[in-house]
């Protein structure tokens, strides 16, 4: 099951990466560190608002709100039983509304915010009978525009792809995108209608099967459909970011080796 590959993905995010560069980076200082938290992404809706969402402890869905630019940070514990073991993915649409995606063990793995991400209320992307669901990526355009990217497993099999919602979370469409051999990991959209999904698997790190393999699929309607663009064997993709319909860039990941990819034409 895709599900234990979760945990190897987790454990490449506490990697730590050292580059030649670092005695150059001078522009960059701590400003919060706190034993136990495990941060695993961040969205900033403007110059002194900014979100990190993750875990504590490993286990205890957590995400940090500050006002001032990062000096100060306050921390939201959201229900683990209603929503998430870990928050992998945050999207904050402005100061007030933002979606939060990660995983679920007989709970939905999603939560919405409406107050700033004081507090976080469970929203259901695929249906509630799911025993695990993993969102490992989120993302808006407004307030009522989301779409949720991962897996959705019950005991009699499971499914992995994109639920779109566009009322904000109230229902969602299913888009199965299994076909094509991978798990989502990253969406980017750059309107209501066209999007990219970065997807990908990789060795199961208990038994060592499986390979790497990276799949980039486009959709020009909102979501509803998908078709592959680009794959690539050793690799899988793990962020995806276009500029506009033409201009895009994405991550990829293999063994001991990354690839950074870019694209001119769509």
């Amino acid at each position: 099951m895709r599900d234990l590959k979760m945990a190897a993905a987790l454990a490449a995010v506490c990697l730590a990466v050292t580059t030649p560069l670092a005695a150059q980076q001078t522009d960059w200082s701590v400003q919060y560190t706190e034993p136990g938290n495990i941060s695993l992404a961040v969205s900033a809706v403007d110059h002194d608002h900014a979100y990190i969402a993750g875990g504590k402890d490993g286990v205890g869905p957590r995400i940090g709100r500050t006002s001032d630019g990062g000096q100060t940070w306050n921390w939201s514990i959201t229900d683990v039983m209603s929503m998430a073991l870990l928050w992998l993915d945050l999207e904050m649409v402005d100061a007030n509304t933002g979606f939060a995606a990660g995983v679920g063990v007989f709970a939905s793995g999603a939560g919405k915010s409406t107050d700033g991400g004081n507090t976080w209320t469970p929203i259901v992307p695929t249906s509630a009978f799911n025993f695990v669901n993993a969102w490992e990526c989120v993302f808006a355009l407004d307030e009522d525009l989301v779409w949720f990217g991962g897996l959705s497993a019950s005991f009699i099999g499971e499914q992995s792809g994109v639920a779109r919602s566009v009322n904000g979370g109230l229902t969602f469409e299913f888009a199965d995108t299994s076909a094509e051999g991978s798990w989502p990991h990253d969406l980017h959209f750059i309107d209501a209608q066209t999007g990219w999904l970065a997807s990908g698997e990789f060795p199961d790190s208990d038994t060592g099967q499986g390979q790497y393999y990276g799949v980039i699929q486009r959709t020009d309607d909102g979501g509803k459909t998908w078709a592959k663009q680009f794959d690539v064997d050793g690799y899988y993709f793990t962020s995806i970011h276009f500029t506009d319909a033409w201009n895009g860039g994405a991550v990829a990941q293999g063994d001991n080796v990354s690839r950074i990819y870019h694209s001119t034409d769509g």
